[in-house]
């Protein structure tokens, strides 16, 4: 499942890097967001070694597509000034995911692994949502992104 996983990530990072204009990027990441978080409940779910794999595999090009672009979008976007804070700032984000874990483990404990993970996924997506419908500066990012190309 880990090969899986990192074979996913590789797919994920490649996709990006072959997307050349900027146009639509907000969508294709919002869609990877739901996709990541679809899929990852999918796999929670799955109770067949042979379904969960693709459901890995598929997960993670998801989600590394989303986080690459994602990344590359706010390098893009941020004043030159503050480029290193912010770099900082996005290196943190590979540590915290590990604060959930404790919760996350309460529940696995609780009503079982597939359950915290399709929890988790869900939980993922919706925050996605209720960053894309409360946040008018991300939906205005694509015009944003445009304009930074051009100057």
């Amino acid at each position: 499942l880990s090969a899986a996983a990192g074979a996913g990530g590789l797919v994920g990072a490649v996709a990006v890097a072959w997307r050349t204009d900027t146009k639509g990027r907000l969508r294709s990441m919002m869609t990877a967001a739901v996709a990541f978080g679809s899929l990852l409940f999918l796999f929670a779910l799955s109770p067949w070694y042979g379904l969960a794999l693709p459901l890995v595999l598929l997960a993670n090009i998801f989600a590394s597509y989303y986080g690459t672009a994602n990344n590359t979008a706010i390098q893009m976007l941020v004043p030159d000034e503050v480029r290193g804070r912010v770099s900082s700032l996005l290196m943190m984000s590979f540590a915290l995911p590990l604060l959930g874990t404790l919760p996350l483990s309460a529940v696995a404990k609780l009503w079982g692994a597939p359950a915290a993970v399709a929890g988790a996924s869900t939980i993922a997506v919706l925050i996605a949502f209720g960053f894309y419908v409360l946040s008018p500066s991300l939906r205005g990012m694509d015009e944003r992104l445009r304009r930074a190309t051009v100057e």
